[in-house]
């Protein structure tokens, strides 16, 4: 971090890092080196300390959609998200409502879009989204190892997503 002038995102992922930074640790980096200018926070439990203490110096988000509008609660300015490459206009609408004040619209387009939010992580991540997007039209070729496709059963659960929201055909 410090060999770089570029702009920096703490990811916290203890799940795939196997280790938790705490609250403590991130602050004491970002004294540390200053081009740190957002966190993707996944242990969700630690977001509201992480945003109280650490959103004075760069942006705190929570990690998936599914978790947005506790962010926004807490103040954060977003999500770093998976679904945006899929539905980048839903989520624009639920910002869009949340900052506009009208939190039931927000709630209302929340919850009409959390099984997607929620099936994309069915398999490791990129693995499903891919496969959403192959399956609206766009053509990535293979995937490269570690992801895979889909297995069968998880790819009919994720059809079966797709055409409840009319992304593709019956």
């Amino acid at each position: 971090a410090e060999n770089t002038k570029l702009p920096l995102v703490l990811y916290n992922c203890p799940s795939r890092a196997i280790i938790n930074m705490s609250v403590d640790l991130m602050d004491r980096i970002t004294d540390e080196v200053p081009n740190f200018v957002g966190l993707k926070q996944t242990n969700i439990d630690e977001l509201p300390e992480a945003v109280r203490r650490l959103s004075g110096k760069f942006k705190v988000m929570p990690c998936a959609e599914d978790q947005m509008l506790f962010g926004f609660a807490l103040g954060s300015p977003g999500v770093l998200s998976f679904a945006a490459n899929v539905i980048p206009d839903r989520l624009v609408a639920i910002q869009t409502a949340w900052e506009a004040g009208d939190h039931d619209k927000a709630r209302e387009i929340y919850l009409e879009w959390l099984p997607l939010f929620k099936i994309i992580h069915i398999e490791p991540v990129p693995n499903a989204m891919v496969y959403m997007l192959s399956r609206m039209g766009w053509n990535f070729g293979t995937q490269r190892i570690p992801a895979h496709e889909p297995s069968e059963e998880h790819k009919q659960k994720i059809d079966d997503i797709l055409r409840s929201k009319n992304l593709i055909g019956q």
